[in-house]
């Protein structure tokens, strides 16, 4: 089968890593990358012995010079609308960097130029493709922890500030694509509450709550203001608890079984609590642009294949993170969905 043929436009830290993937991927050929810095584009490539690679300094100059299936948009946020309008406008499938645009209004242009065009639309939403989400995905599914009660999500650090988006959809997007992939579907309401720390000019420190028809509930603490960096998910149910803490080392997923119930006795009625074992989950080490990879040559293979970043998960997310930057910007107030 024919290699698909690849551009990657930005080769800065996101850019350069699926440059590397690219490269050494069976079923890809990295055939050009755009950036305004050609020196040091070509830097990269030399690292990493793509030396037949393409070297481009405007995504104009890219659809003259060189045939490509697919692009890769890495550049900062604030160019990820008009990038992917002109590349679904030259017929070339797109996977672009989050968020796809800086709001919702722009994310639902793209998605509608994109079927318009027969387009296949990713977004890299990264970690649905980690081993350690594929694992709990994995025992989510097979009921092991029961009907679900919350989420809770940690994601703090000192840093890294951005220009044209606040915290929310710099950091939160990734709790709600994890979310959206658990459960497609949107929450009833949302409540969030942030502060503006300058330097930053968005709000840089929020809290954030999603509740759903159901009444299970996701809560996530997000922040560039700390200064230890925490990644932590919990995942409770009413048989049990999985918890993915990202920092610790190779022992990042747990998984706890425990239910409650109510014991009625001769002589009275009362709460019996049973705590199970905890037990560490074997994960395979895999980098997740690999994965993901893998997965989009899957879709090229298949095209009636249902695409997990796809429009319609790139719209629940847009609307929840719409949601969520109404609220704090109207003071927490409760925005309905």
């Amino acid at each position: 089968m024919n290699k698909i043929r690849t551009a990657v436009v930005g080769m800065g830290y996101w850019g350069s890593k699926f440059a590397r993937n690219l490269s050494v991927h069976p079923r890809f050929e990295l055939t050009a990358v755009v950036d305004i810095d050609t020196l040091k584009a070509r830097e990269h490539l030399n690292l990493i012995n793509a030396d037949k690679t393409l070297v481009i300094s405007s995504v104009t100059e890219l659809f003259s010079k060189v045939e490509i299936d697919f692009v890769h948009i890495a550049v900062p946020p604030e160019f990820h609308y008009q990038l992917a309008v002109e590349v679904i406008n030259h017929g070339k499938h797109v996977l672009i960097e989050k968020p796809v645009g800086l709001n919702f209004a722009e994310k639902e242009k793209i998605v509608k130029l994109a079927q318009q065009n027969k387009i296949r639309l990713f977004v890299d939403h990264t970690y649905l493709f980690t081993p350690e989400f594929n694992e709990i995905l994995k025992h989510y599914k097979n009921n092991e922890v029961g009907d679900l009660i919350f989420f809770n999500s940690t994601r703090i650090n000192l840093g890294l500030i951005q220009s044209e988006t606040s915290v929310i959809e710099d950091l939160a997007v990734h709790d709600l694509a994890i979310l959206d992939v658990i459960r497609p579907e949107l929450p009833k309401f949302v409540v969030c509450s942030g502060i503006v720390v300058p330097p930053a000019k968005f709000v840089s420190s929020a809290f954030a709550t999603l509740t759903y028809a159901d009444g299970f509930i996701a809560q996530f603490m997000i922040s560039w203001n700390s200064p230890v960096k925490v990644r932590e998910i919990q995942l409770a149910g009413k048989k049990g608890i999985i918890i993915w803490d990202d920092m610790a080392g190779s022992d990042k997923v747990k998984i706890y079984n425990s239910t409650i119930s109510e014991v009625t006795t001769l002589e009275q009625k009362r709460i019996s609590y049973h705590i199970g074992e905890g037990r560490i989950l074997s994960i395979v080490a895999a980098e997740a642009i690999k994965r993901e990879l893998d997965y989009i040559s899957q879709v090229f293979e298949n095209s009636d294949t249902f695409i997990v970043n796809g429009s319609e998960h790139i719209l629940r997310v847009g609307r929840v993170l719409d949601a969520l930057v109404q609220s704090v910007k109207a003071g927490g107030i409760r925005v309905e969905i």
